[in-house]
């Protein structure tokens, strides 16, 4: 949220008026990414116990996802949609895997 906050002044400091962006984006784009984040923290897990395949399944999942919803948004929000439909892939990611995690690794090392 901080870099959220700072972003205008980045902006007006360093890019310029000419290529200044909606806030929006800026703020799906940052939110997608900290629940990017959030996946690789828990994903390591699923590697370490060689659930890969499943989380070749959990991605494609994601990425047919994000596709689709690409396909209803960006047409009606333009870029804003394109990073919306970004943002709910990488949350339904982090979702699927840390339910997962929930699921199967914690009751392991309890």
């Amino acid at each position: 949220m901080v870099f959220f906050l700072i972003v205008p002044f980045i902006y007006n400091t360093f890019i310029g008026e000419k290529f200044a962006s909606d806030p929006q984006i800026v703020f799906w784009i940052l939110l997608g990414y900290a629940c990017h984040g959030m996946y690789k923290m828990v994903v390591n897990y699923m590697f370490y116990y060689k659930a890969t395949k499943k989380l070749a399944v959990i991605t494609s999942i994601a990425a047919i996802v994000n596709v689709i919803l690409s396909i209803l948004l960006v047409p009606i929000h333009g870029i804003l949609g394109a990073a919306i439909s970004t943002t709910v892939a990488f949350f339904l990611m982090f979702l699927i895997v840390y339910i997962y995690y929930r699921r199967n690794y914690l009751t392991l090392n309890v």
